[in-house]
Formats: C-alpha cells, sequence, structure tokens
C-alpha cells in the first residue's frame, strides 16, 4: 500500500480563502448593527415617553388656562354688574361733592353787585355742568330796559356768559319782568 499523502490543491477555479478573518469581520459588525440598532430603539422609547409626559403636561396646563379664562370672564361680569349697580350712588356722591366744592358765595357776591339798586331776583334756579361752571335761569324784576340792559352788562363784566333774555313781560306798576338764561364761570 501506498502511504500516500496527498494535498489538495485547487488551482483552478476555487482558490482556498482563509474564512476565519471574514466570519470574525462579520460577528463584529453584527455586534455594532445590533448595538446601534439597541441604542436608537432606547432613544426612541426614552423619547416617547419624554413625548407623552410633555403632551399630559401640556394638556393639564391648557385646561388650568381655560379654567383661569373662565373665572376671569366671571369676575370681570360681576365686577361690571356691580359697577352699573352702584353707578347711582357713585353719581350721587360726586354730585354733593361737586355742589360742595363750587364757590357759592363768590357767585351770589358776583350776582348781588351785578344787579342794579331798583331790580331784584325772583328766580334763581341754578344747575352744576361741571367743577367751575352753572347754568342757571334768572327771572329779574327791572324799573326800565335801561336796568335790564346795566345788568347784563355787569354780568359779562363778572364771567358770566351766554346770557339770553328768554322772555320779557309787563308787571304790576309797569314794571318789566325778564326771565334770562346765563352761564357762570368760576375763577380757579
Amino acid at each position: 500500500m501506498r502511504n500516500s499523502k496527498t494535498v489538495g490543491l485547487n488551482l483552478a477555479s476555487h482558490p482556498a480563502r482563509n474564512r476565519r478573518f471574514y466570519k470574525i469581520c462579520l460577528g463584529v459588525l453584527s455586534i455594532l448593527l445590533a448595538s446601534a440598532v439597541a441604542s436608537a430603539v432606547l432613544v426612541f422609547v426614552t423619547f416617547k415617553i419624554k413625548e407623552r409626559t410633555v403632551r399630559t403636561a401640556l394638556a393639564r396646563v391648557e385646561k388650568t388656562a381655560l379654567k383661569v379664562r373662565r373665572e376671569e370672564k366671571q369676575f370681570s361680569e360681576e365686577a361690571g354688574k356691580a359697577a352699573r349697580n352702584r353707578q347711582d350712588r357713585v353719581d350721587l356722591v360726586n354730585g354733593i361733592l361737586l355742589r360742595k366744592s363750587f364757590l357759592w358765595t363768590e357767585f351770589l357776591s358776583n350776582l348781588e353787585t351785578s344787579l342794579p339798586d331798583t331790580s331784584y331776583i325772583t328766580l334763581l334756579a341754578p344747575s352744576l355742568k361741571g367743577p367751575a361752571t352753572l347754568q342757571l335761569r334768572l327771572g329779574v324784576v327791572s324799573q326800565s330796559v335801561d336796568d335790564l340792559y346795566a345788568f347784563i352788562a355787569r354780568l359779562y363784566e363778572r364771567r358770566f356768559r351766554s346770557i339770553r333774555v328768554e322772555n320779557e313781560n309787563m308787571g304790576e306798576g309797569s314794571r318789566l319782568v325778564s326771565e334770562i338764561s346765563l352761564t357762570y364761570e368760576r375763577a380757579d
């Protein structure tokens, strides 16, 4: 028998290659790819959990904001109702303060010094139009038209404006009865 040792050389179409190196490289690449996929899945899951947490918190904030808007609207309506209910009282108090702050003695003194000695006032109907303005109607009895004109001229000298004689009649004893409307501006 022959002891033959044969060496299998394939020199033709399929040369022998060292496949161990390629298997190691493929294994290392597979491990790297698996760890990258695992890392990506871990990051994705983490961000999904955080997204849910943020969405839940955002929904709570929107709910709270809606509740606050409703309460603000309700309080505004209640404040408006309270203001309307108390407006009459406020107007009354403001009117009292306005009448109290008006210098009535100055007004009456100016009116008295404007009036001729032969004339007298029968009607005095004042109404305040502002903190320094008074609109009024006067009933004046005069001796003559000249006395009435002198009265009107003196009124213009003492801050009385918009003077209009609205009605004139002859009264008892041939006296002239006049109705006058005018505005008085107080000095500040």
